[in-house]
């Protein structure tokens, strides 16, 4: 029930996005937590968890120590296309400008339209204008780097059990992290959530890796 749970997750913390947002910003520049030096350098690699690069890394040490679980990079593979189909259609769908643009409230919905500020002036796009300069910031929900990190949590928490409190201990880091950062709010991490979960559950049921031996 990922759907579900995040529809819930999301109608919870919408109400509280404004605050936490707020006390992210509060002493520092609008959208990021005063964090410098090698803290927020650490904390930038780490939310790369479950990246494109990661994720080729990780896939690559499983294929070359772990001959047994190649086949199921297969169902891995899968999980990353269908994040990828759910959570970009989802973020063009909805419409949810980032917290820089200071719109907690806002959902733009597939046909309203926002005026982004550009260097040359405000330009009227909307959310699925994909090809349109800047329009990543109307993309806040749900959080895509929280997405691919419950996928490759998940997967390797299922295939290496021992691995499991690490998993959650990372893709929890990653989903505060972007909270910290000003990327998104919490509420968007919590969908995120949800997303990684459902687009896990369909490749299993997909089974891309064929029968377990």
């Amino acid at each position: 029930m990922p759907g579900l749970y995040g529809l819930i997750s999301v109608l919870v913390l919408w109400p509280l996005d404004a605050w936490v947002m707020g006390l992210v910003t509060a002493g520092g520049t609008r959208g990021s937590l005063p964090i410098g030096g090698d803290i927020r350098r650490e904390l930038e690699a780490l939310q790369q968890f479950g990246q494109g690069g990661m994720t080729v890394l990780v896939a690559l040490a499983i294929w070359l120590l772990d001959p047994p679980n190649r086949r199921r990079l297969l169902d891995w593979l899968g999980a990353v296309g269908a994040a990828a189909v759910l959570s970009f259609g989802l973020k063009m769908l909805l419409g949810r400008p980032r917290p820089v643009l200071d719109e907690p409230d806002l959902l733009l919905g597939p046909l309203g339209m926002y005026p982004l500020p550009t260097d040359d002036g405000p330009v009227v796009s909307r959310a699925w204008a994909f090809w349109q300069e800047g329009v990543g910031r109307l993309w806040s929900m749900p959080s895509s780097h929280t997405v691919y990190a419950v996928v490759a949590a998940a997967m390797l928490a299922g295939w290496y059990p021992r691995l499991r409190w690490l998993m959650v201990v990372m893709a929890g880091l990653v989903g505060c992290s972007r909270v910290a950062f000003g990327a998104h709010y919490p509420s968007d991490v919590a969908a995120g959530v949800a997303v990684g979960l459902m687009a896990v559950g369909f490749a299993r049921r997909l089974g891309l890796s064929g029968p377990r031996a």
